[in-house]
């Protein structure tokens, strides 16, 4: 489990089309996302870390298996333009400078030379894009989303 564990969180730490097999594919389960083949893959990382910065992603919990991974990774990120992945389509307005913290479980198949073939990714962006109760500004989504 842990070298599984461990070449899934080098991959999340520095994503490049070298952990993937060819034929690769990213679902972004939560925004009916999906990106095909390594290249593309690393190409849409790289999109990303212009929109958005990782500021830290903690690993909560994981399960393996023989070829897969499941890991539970609190996410914290810093929007800079736009919601990239994560939150397509949301006004800037909303996002810009906007630092947040949501759960996200991602699931990944292997082969048997530990390249990764498939990546699901399950999150719930707008946890983090409300208010607390005790604070004094309003959510950014309106009181249906606040916690």
């Amino acid at each position: 489990m842990s070298s599984l564990k461990s070449v899934y969180q080098s991959f999340l730490a520095k994503p490049n089309a070298s952990a993937l097999t060819d034929t690769a594919s990213l679902h972004y389960i939560t925004t009916l996302t999906t990106i095909n083949t390594a290249a593309a893959i690393a190409r849409h990382f790289a999109a990303q870390d212009q929109v958005l910065k990782k500021k830290q992603e903690k690993v909560l919990n994981a399960v393996a298996s023989e070829n897969s991974v499941c890991l539970d990774v609190e996410t914290t990120l810093e929007f800079l333009q736009g919601g990239g992945a994560y939150l397509p389509g949301l006004d800037d307005n909303f996002l810009s400078d906007r630092v947040v913290t949501f759960p996200m479980v991602s699931v990944t198949k292997f082969c048997p030379d530990y390249l990764a073939n498939t990546l699901f990714v399950f999150l719930d962006p707008y946890c983090g894009l409300s208010r607390k109760p005790d604070s004094a500004d309003p959510p950014l989504l309106g009181p249906r989303f606040a916690t």
